[in-house]
């Protein structure tokens, strides 16, 4: 049986907690930094196979702790560097793809790398991680196995047209939701199964921890 290729790409946002990325560390088999990325791992005791990036955000302290991992420097300004890392981890064929520290403080980044989850995703299972929740995209109906009481929240992309849900506590009957107007916020499961169905459109699904 072929093993799977489980890509963790760290971003130079939000630094993850010990707590959060033991959550997912048993899976990840290779590990890439987008530039300042690799600031914000050190705490975690792991070493990324590659940073890459313009190298305008790493630190001297982080050249020197890392100095076994390879450096692909790309001086491409039209691309940012968590697109960088992307580039090269879907080369890679991965089956997953975890995104931590995509999202930071400005509010301008963090919709940047939000919009390349949808130009990568066909590539690859992608999953924005935070410590708080996951975000994942998706333009056709969803099933998750998600405990029960988890808070989950559907964010129309646009207009989401005949959703159903089954396993939430609060049900949609082929009804509507739309960016601006119906939002499927703070929901939660009451099942080990949650189907989210729908006929046409985009959605952000954030499940909280």
């Amino acid at each position: 049986m072929r093993r799977k290729k489980i890509i963790g790409i760290f971003c130079n946002g939000e630094k993850i907690s010990k707590k959060i990325f033991s959550l997912f560390s048993n899976e990840i088999n290779f590990i890439i930094c987008a530039d300042g990325g690799s600031n914000k791992i050190h705490h975690l005791n792991i070493e990324p196979d590659i940073i890459i990036g313009d190298m305008d955000s790493i630190s001297n302290k982080s050249l020197k702790k890392f100095k076994k991992s390879k450096i692909i420097s790309i001086n491409n300004q039209n691309s940012t560097d968590l697109e960088k890392a992307l580039k090269f981890a879907v080369k890679m064929k991965p089956d997953k793809i975890y995104i931590f520290g995509a999202m930071g403080n400005r509010i301008d980044h963090t919709l940047t790398n939000l919009n390349l989850i949808k130009k990568y995703y066909k590539y690859s299972d992608i999953q924005f991680i935070t410590n708080k929740s996951k975000l994942i995209y998706s333009d056709k109906p969803v099933k998750l196995h998600e405990k029960i009481g988890t808070t989950i929240s559907l964010i129309p992309i646009g207009k989401v047209t005949n959703v159903h849900l089954t396993g939430f506590l609060y049900p949609l009957n082929y009804e509507n939701l739309e960016f601006g107007g119906r939002d499927g916020q703070s929901n939660r499961s009451i099942a080990y199964e949650q189907i989210i169905d729908f006929k046409k459109g985009e959605l952000f699904i954030v499940i909280n921890f």
